[in-house]
């Protein structure tokens, strides 16, 4: 097992899966123990059946449907993310996306950085402690899909049953902050949260991120919500008005992230500027909830 360039929200998470039994035990021990209130609940986007032979000691299970809606077995791989750029490179894993391994350059006159220990040698990635890669990615994101890595055919998994529901409940559906392609979007392109948000009508709202990454370098606030909107019809696949997807950006004061609002406002989408204070963001959500759910 190799833990260089590994997440360590994502070993806590499957330690604990492995521990408890279940991704979902796993986010409802998190949830006790980070303290949310009672009146939060925390949910997993996927179910355990689409994570392959990791709990319980099973190693194949039937659990997704590839494109011509048949199920298989899965016999080997994991799920994972894959991320298609407009060059036609793919990524494949998170890891890869956001913060690629420093990689040894093919130059025999450049020197590795020194490392003074097995620790460093592990956790050398190229991401500093506020997420972000000094290494910007070869060309522009077109989309991200789910794959059994290390393979790059497109698999399609079932959503936790509970969070359209939880959706169509919701009076706010809030996306974010986070990075966008490999945090936010693998939770949007899920079969059936596209839908539910399209059909609900609770106020929709993007909050935006206080700086660009190596996932969205020079992206504008408009290029986040067509992101978002894309992976929620799954590329095209669900039809509906784009308006229904997000209304809503929210900007925090002394975002490094460019906000066109011309942009924005042709999208149909209006922009919310939020102090940095305690209780900024409720007041900026109201300010434009009453006029938003009033017309749905």
């Amino acid at each position: 097992f190799v833990l260089c360039n590994a997440s360590i929200g994502n070993l806590l998470l499957t330690s604990l899966r492995l521990q408890l039994g279940g991704l979902e035990e796993a986010v409802n021990w998190l949830a006790v123990e980070c303290g949310l209130p009672r009146t939060t609940r925390l949910l997993a986007c996927t179910s355990d059946e689409n994570l392959g032979g990791l709990s319980n000691g099973r190693s194949e299970r039937k659990w997704a449907h590839r494109g011509h809606g048949l199920f298989d077995e899965v016999h080997e791989g994991l799920l994972g993310i894959v991320a298609e750029l407009e060059n036609g490179e793919l990524l494949v894993g998170q890891n890869e996306l956001s913060h690629p391994g420093a990689k040894e350059s093919k130059d025999p006159t450049v020197k590795a950085p020194k490392q003074n220990s097995r620790l460093e040698r592990v956790f050398s990635v190229d991401k500093d402690l506020c997420g972000t890669s000094s290494t910007p990615l070869p060309a522009k994101i077109k989309r991200v899909y789910y794959a059994l890595t290390p393979k790059t055919e497109p698999v399609f998994p079932a959503v936790n049953p509970a969070l359209p529901h939880q959706i169509a409940l919701a009076q706010v559906v809030i996306f974010g902050p986070g990075s966008l392609y490999s945090s936010l979007l693998p939770s949007c392109i899920l079969p059936g949260v596209g839908e539910a948000v399209l059909s609900s009508r609770a106020l929709k709202v993007l909050l935006l991120n206080s700086g660009p990454d190596r996932e969205t370098a020079t992206l504008p606030a408009s290029g986040h919500v067509h992101a978002i909107r894309q992976g929620l019809s799954r590329y095209g696949k669900i039809s509906g008005g784009k308006q229904d997807y997000i209304h809503a950006v929210v900007v925090g004061e002394g975002s490094k992230v460019e906000v066109d609002a011309e942009q924005l406002a042709r999208a149909g989408v209006r922009v919310v500027n939020c102090p940095c204070r305690c209780g900024a963001l409720s007041e900026g959500i109201r300010q434009v909830g009453g006029g938003i759910i009033g017309e749905h």
